[in-house]
């Protein structure tokens, strides 16, 4: 009797194993999956939509302010650089 528990808990055992098998992600769902981190172009392009709604969103632009300043490092730097808004109230 023993000898046959120990035969059907090892057929469960393979069982469970073999039905847990890894699926095969191809490489387009691993980008979608990993988020905006691994794709320089998106952040980019995110960055310069949020710079598009601080300009609509402010009253007063004088030269060189931090607008300016995005954007210049927008334009200047590989994409994915940008300045970090330590500003509380928009975080």
């Amino acid at each position: 009797m023993k000898f046959i528990l120990n035969i059907i808990s090892g057929l469960v055992s393979i069982t469970v194993v073999l039905s847990c098998g890894v699926e095969k992600i191809e490489q387009g769902d691993l980008m979608k999956k990993q988020g905006v981190e691994h794709s320089p172009e998106r952040d980019a392009q995110i960055q310069q939509n949020n710079l598009e709604i601080q300009k609509e969103l402010a009253v007063n632009r004088y030269p060189c302010d931090v607008i300016a300043l995005k954007e210049n490092v927008s334009d200047k730097y590989p994409d994915g650089t940008y300045l970090v808004n330590f500003d509380k109230l928009l975080s």
